[in-house]
């Protein structure tokens, strides 16, 4: 029974486009954002050339499929990269920063947020530098409520 159920899980996650031994990365060629399931688990997929790199308590993780853009009607910069966990426990990676500094430059103001499998991070305080005509970046703080440094970096 326990073999029935990692293969359906398996084939969800395949069907969806997320390895859950990779903890997230895209097998599939083609993405398709929007809303799905990985068993029981509701998430919304991003898509897009954007990745990111980001490094908790000594351990660095890769996140693909996303985007960076500018919010119509909103005064702030969004990166979205990766698949967010919307209800339950994180079982996927997910990176999410609102950064209200639409130029290029250093910033203090904005919010970063890391979802791993199992485990969600808000990032601050934080420090932000946008760079290459808001296409890339870095950003470094503390992971509050849980020890440890959290850096990073994206590229759209």
């Amino acid at each position: 029974m326990k073999s029935v159920f990692v293969l359906a899980a398996s084939v969800l996650a395949l069907a969806f486009g997320v390895s859950p031994s990779a903890g997230g990365h895209s097998l599939a060629a083609a993405c398709k954002p929007g809303l799905g399931k990985i068993g029981k688990t509701t998430v919304y997929r991003y898509c897009g050339p954007a990745k990111a790199t980001v490094k908790i308590g000594g351990k660095t993780y890769s996140i693909v499929g996303g985007r960076c853009r500018k919010v119509p009607g909103a005064p702030y910069l969004a990166v979205d990269i990766g698949a967010k966990t919307l209800s339950g426990k994180s079982v996927t990676r997910y990176l999410v920063i609102r950064n209200p500094k639409l130029t290029d430059g250093v910033t203090r103001s904005a919010s970063v947020n890391v979802q791993l499998v199992g485990a969600t991070y808000v990032v601050g305080p934080v420090v932000v530098t946008v760079s290459g005509g808001r296409t890339r970046g870095t950003f470094a703080g503390d992971a509050l409520g849980a020890a440890g440094r959290v850096t990073g970096s994206w590229t759209c």
